[in-house]
């Protein structure tokens, strides 16, 4: 990308404002978000913003080592019970909005009344949008614990795929594209 893609220009700010600026501002409790120790410009944008911003000793590898370094920061400052909400996503996806965060939270809450809570586990809750499914996902606290588990070589999606799923609909043009490429970039940019 040439340059750090969470800090560049977004909606008159940066892609991370504009990420970090949705989710304060949902009605979820807790923002994490982990910042590789070296990338000093990154953090200071994450500060300036009421979300708990964890820089581990060492850089993670790949996401799934940056989810485990936020889930063990949460697990051991906050202590959520096994069935806590927790929406677990990359930064790079600018176009997240309340009218995705918020019916898939609702739905959870809704399950969560209805669940037998010493018995049953509740299942991840995803978007889809036009039959694909996509981001954020929505776990249980219990179901973040099986991260650890996974093989060297397997990412969050598989978990995702072995886990229960129940699914909250949205239109397929609704689907939150990442930004991986300069070409996204532009193209998401340009739908602003």
């Amino acid at each position: 990308m040439g340059e750090p893609k969470l800090l560049l220009p977004w909606a008159g700010n940066t892609v991370i404002d504009q990420v970090l600026r949705t989710w304060t501002e949902s009605s979820v409790d807790h923002v994490v978000i982990v910042v590789r120790g070296s990338d000093v410009s990154l953090r200071r944008a994450c500060e300036k913003w009421p979300v708990s911003v964890v820089t581990p000793y060492r850089d993670p590898q790949d996401m799934k080592e940056s989810l485990l370094v936020g889930l063990e920061w949460l697990g051991e400052t906050l202590a959520p019970s096994d069935h806590e909400p927790c929406f677990l996503t990359p930064a790079d996806v600018p176009s997240i909005s309340h009218d995705l965060i918020e019916p898939l939270l609702d739905f959870y809450q809704g399950l969560l009344a209805a669940a037998d809570k010493g018995t049953t586990p509740l299942p991840l809750v995803l978007p889809r949008f036009g039959g694909r499914a996509g981001h954020p996902s929505l776990f249980s606290w219990e179901a973040t614990r099986q991260i650890a588990g996974l093989g060297d070589e397997e990412g969050l999606n598989r978990l995702v795929a072995q886990l229960p799923k129940r699914y909250v609909n949205f239109p397929a043009d609704a689907r939150l594209p990442d930004i991986d490429t300069p070409a996204e970039y532009r193209k998401l940019r340009r739908g602003t």
